[in-house]
């Protein structure tokens, strides 16, 4: 009988432990993302990215990440605006990322030819955060769309 029980318990740990290694958070997911968009591997970068923000749809920085890697790709810039949109949606007055947000959604907003869509967008960052970095941004993508 304790043979039996001792069998049954290192089965359920072998079988727990196999699980608990397979399983990873978005955290684990945006920092294996991280790494492979530092070293250039943006489709496995973005695999990383896209899982992270199916595991947590508020991880405002998984769907940063996850539209800068689609606008090193270049052929996804639409898809960038799209998480760049949701990253700037949900991220909760993180003032540390938000200019950078802003950066990433001008670009592909630029990288569409949606002028008319860029520059309304760059005015309204300017006159809804009106930093230096705001208006430096507006006068460079006006300039590059005039």
């Amino acid at each position: 009988m304790i043979a039996h029980t001792k069998t049954r318990t290192c089965l359920f740990l072998l079988v727990f432990g196999l699980l608990a290694v397979g399983c990873q958070t978005n955290t684990t997911l945006r920092e294996d993302g991280l790494v492979a968009y530092r070293r250039g591997d943006y489709p496995q970068a973005a695999d990383r990215f896209q899982q992270a923000t199916e595991l947590a749809s508020n991880d405002y920085r998984s769907y940063y990440w996850l539209g800068q890697t689609q606008l090193k790709l270049i052929r996804r810039p639409a898809g960038a605006q799209i998480n760049l949109e949701r990253a700037l949606a949900i991220r909760s007055g993180d003032k540390e990322l938000t200019p950078d947000i802003l950066d990433a959604l001008a670009e592909a907003y630029y990288r569409q030819g949606r002028a008319e869509n860029l520059h309304a967008f760059v005015r309204q960052a300017t006159v809804d955060y009106g930093t230096s970095r705001d208006y430096l941004r507006q006068g460079v993508y006006l300039a590059k769309i005039n």
